[in-house]
């Protein structure tokens, strides 16, 4: 009787070890990887194509760099908030007396930080596929122009100045992040800013049938690349 349950055993046990490489081989690896950690800090640095606006009021396209964090909400939803700076130039424009044209008198720096917010959508929810993660943004927040008065506008009239100051920004995008580097993650994106300039008084006392804007919303094109630290 022992001897037959010693035999019993012994062929359960080469049959289990003869299944094992069959079960193996059917085991389904999932391109799907959760993202445990939460929150997220990094820095990024691009191209601003921007809009100026048809009396070319508005910022030069330029360089961006900026910082942003990360905070997941719920499941595929997380709030971002970034700080960035534009550092750019824009062009000085007079009055001509008795003519309805503008004349150009020098240029003059511009350096508009913007601290906006934002609500992030991740495409595959809180997990990557086969290590990227797309994603799409939508928000908005405030853009201030912080450079002093231009030499060039001295010979300017004060209601002839134009001056971006304070401006509500929208902002629309997308990207995808790459999940290949522990709690280091690489990131590309492009997004949509708009924000509103305003005309000066002066410039919209021309001809009639010239058209010229009171205001106008800007569309500004970012390009980013972005390295981040999880934690």
């Amino acid at each position: 009787m022992i001897e037959r349950i010693r035999t019993s055993v012994a062929l359960a046990a080469v049959a289990i070890g003869l299944a094992a490489p069959s079960l193996r081989a059917q085991t389904i690896t999932s391109p799907y990887r959760f993202v445990e950690t939460s929150q997220s800090l990094g820095v990024y640095a691009g191209y601003a194509k921007t809009g100026m606006g048809a009396l070319s009021l508005g910022p030069q396209s330029a360089p961006i760099f900026g910082v942003r964090y990360g905070l997941r909400v719920s499941g595929p939803f997380s709030a971002e908030a970034d700080v960035s700076l534009l550092s750019s130039t824009r062009m000085v424009w007079d009055t001509i007396p008795s003519d309805t044209a503008l004349r150009n008198v020098g240029e003059a720096d511009l350096r508009m930080l913007t601290a906006l917010a934002a609500l992030r959508f991740d495409v595959t929810g809180p997990r990557t596929w086969h290590g990227l993660q797309p994603y799409i943004t939508l928000g908005g927040g405030l853009g201030f122009d912080l450079a002093p008065d231009a030499p060039a506008e001295e010979s300017v009239a004060e209601d002839v100045r134009f001056d971006l100051g304070t401006r509500f920004v929208a902002l629309a995008g997308g990207g995808i992040e790459a999940h290949f580097f522990g709690r280091v993650t690489a990131r590309a994106d492009a997004r949509t800013l708009l924000w509103k300039l305003n005309t000066p008084d002066p410039f919209l006392l021309g001809e009639p049938g010239l058209y010229r804007p009171a205001d106008e919303w800007t569309q500004n094109v970012l390009i980013t690349g972005h390295l981040a630290f999880r934690f």
